[in-house]
């Protein structure tokens, strides 16, 4: 937080002839903006007159030729550039304090949020909390999910439901998609939608005082689609633009591989990732039609769930949640679709990419391990010495500050909530040419940590870390939400998080080095590399 600190200031500093103050008199700016000022800053600024129009032809691949590689030159540029240092290790003792004073915190901030929240469910079976919270920016939010379907019936529907998701926010036969944007404007608010598997989840906020109104004409235009035949069409061309704008970049081939090595589903499956003309043949069949059916036929309050969380009257949001959505129901049954673990046998690929200054690095094993499950502690630890810190951890000292071979990296551990499925993902952006450099640094660390395990002051840094993370986390408003949704989704509590905290703060070096040996086997390690060095793949 100190050096995220260092750096806001650091720029201000820079941008405004050494006047650090002025990064809080811009946010207090930006914070006292109201439609007023912004609508006449379009009107000044946003002018016919002042636009500039670039058509870019791309260079036809056959014509394309590599780019000098300047990897020398680039390597020492980032050597120069890299003069912050990660801080020393501490004695144990003293990150075993700051953990207890940690999880105290978690503890206190839990306990007291939960005092300040209303849980109930409507008769059709919509589950609610409602929390109670002065938001640091004086605003208030919703979030309401609603699921429908399960595996089997939701089959060749995923372009369906991102079409739903898309329509369901544009017009009514009485609201025009103007009209929608007015009433945003009016409360200081805005919502957005998003298909998330067999859910579609609603994200809602506007000022304090004016959000429980904003919130029930929300309800009513998600309600009420007319899933306009224009809006249609639009969005269509749309899709299928964006899908031939698909290009030979090195982050998408890399990505592109990373997709194919991991499809273990059925083309209509929901997880299954489509190449770009499958994709573009799903978008073709989606017809209003169908769009139109699925929301009849799917989309309701009855299998979903809702938290709202600011300053507001809790009767009067529980009488909005009655009226507008108790009636909205649908008999469709769900269930949550999670991916499932599938080895993958190790592999690298080193593919052609379009002439770039940068390759793409991309790297996953997959571990049978949920969140639920009893090593998921130790493996978050395991997770941060690894890779969480761009400097402290080891991935982070081999790759950028010991060889300098990436300006940042990305390291994921990726579980399911339920099912025993899960992914250590490990990404970076390096020099063209350097691909084999990045992937000898990677597995030097992998193999160092499965031959040395971890040190003692690693693993209690780690949990210092963590439950930092979370106590600076739950303290705020917007976080706390989040969570809410999360609990009801899973039917969770918050002795649950208590005790998932306390779990975390019990991890010992045995455990951490037990995980290591057990989950990351590097038979099972995909890697792809792409530049413009790679092979062409036929």
């Amino acid at each position: 937080m100190q050096v995220k600190w260092g750096d806001v200031l650091s720029q201000s500093v820079a941008l405004n002839n050494g006047d650090w103050l002025r990064f809080f008199k811009n946010r207090e700016a930006i914070q006292n903006l109201n439609a007023n000022g912004v609508n006449q800053q379009l009107k000044t600024y946003f002018k016919p007159e002042n636009r500039i129009k670039t058509e870019i032809t791309p260079t036809p691949t056959s014509d394309i030729k590599p780019q000098q590689n300047e990897g020398n030159l680039i390597l020492q540029t980032l050597k120069d550039d890299l003069e912050e240092k990660p801080e020393p290790l501490k004695n144990v003792e003293v990150y075993k304090r700051e953990s207890a004073a940690h999880l105290k915190s978690i503890k206190n901030v839990l306990t007291a949020s939960e005092r300040k929240v209303q849980s109930g469910a409507l008769d059709n079976g919509l589950k609610y909390k409602i929390y109670s919270a002065e938001t640091s920016d004086d605003m208030a939010y919703g979030t309401f999910v609603m699921n429908f379907g399960t595996q089997d019936t939701m089959q060749n529907q995923k372009q369906v439901i991102e079409f739903v998701s898309y329509l369901m926010a544009r017009s009514t036969k009485d609201q025009s998609l103007q009209d929608i944007a007015d009433r945003g404007i009016e409360a200081n608010g805005e919502f957005l939608i998003f298909p998330d598997e067999n859910s579609i989840e609603v994200k809602v906020s506007a000022d304090h005082d004016k959000f429980l109104d904003y919130f029930a004409y929300v309800l009513d235009v998600i309600q009420k689609p007319l899933f306009d035949k224009e809006q249609f069409d639009l969005v269509k061309t749309r899709s299928l633009n964006q899908i031939k704008k698909d290009n030979k970049s090195p982050d998408m081939v890399a990505q592109g591989k990373i997709n194919e090595l991991s499809n273990h589903y059925s083309k209509g499956d929901l997880r299954y990732k489509q190449s770009p003309s499958l994709l573009e043949k799903q978008v073709k069949a989606v017809s209003l039609k169908k769009v139109r059916d699925f929301y009849k036929n799917n989309v309701s309050a009855s299998q979903g769930e809702i938290v709202l969380t600011g300053k507001f009257d809790h009767e009067q949001a529980k009488q909005i949640l009655q009226n507008k959505l108790s009636h909205w129901s649908s008999h469709n049954e769900f269930r949550l679709i999670e991916n499932d673990y599938v080895p993958v046998t190790a592999q690298s690929h080193y593919l052609f990419a379009e002439p770039r200054e940068f390759g793409a690095y991309k790297s996953f094993i997959d571990i049978p391990l949920s969140k639920q499950s009893e090593d998921t502690p130790a493996m978050w630890v395991m997770s941060y010495i690894l890779g969480e810190s761009q400097l402290s951890s080891r991935l982070g000292k081999e790759l950028r500050e010991k060889n300098a071979l990436v300006y940042a990296f990305g390291f994921g551990l990726d579980l399911n909530q339920v099912n025993e499925a899960g992914r250590i993902a490990i990404e970076a952006n390096y020099t063209a040419g350097n691909g084999k450099l990045i992937s000898q640094a990677i597995h030097k660390v992998l193999n160092d940590v499965l031959k040395n395990g971890v040190t003692e002051q690693e693993v209690e840094f780690a949990k210092a870390a963590l439950l930092q993370q979370d106590a600076t986390r739950y303290e705020i408003d917007l976080a706390m939400h989040d969570l809410f949704a999360k609990q009801l989704k899973f039917n969770q509590d918050m002795k649950y998080q208590i005790d998932k905290t306390q779990q975390l703060a019990k991890v010992t070096k045995a455990d951490v080095d037990a995980v290591i040996k057990k989950y990351i086997k590097l038979d099972q390690f995909v890697e792809v590399m792409a530049d413009q060095y790679g092979k062409m793949e036929k």
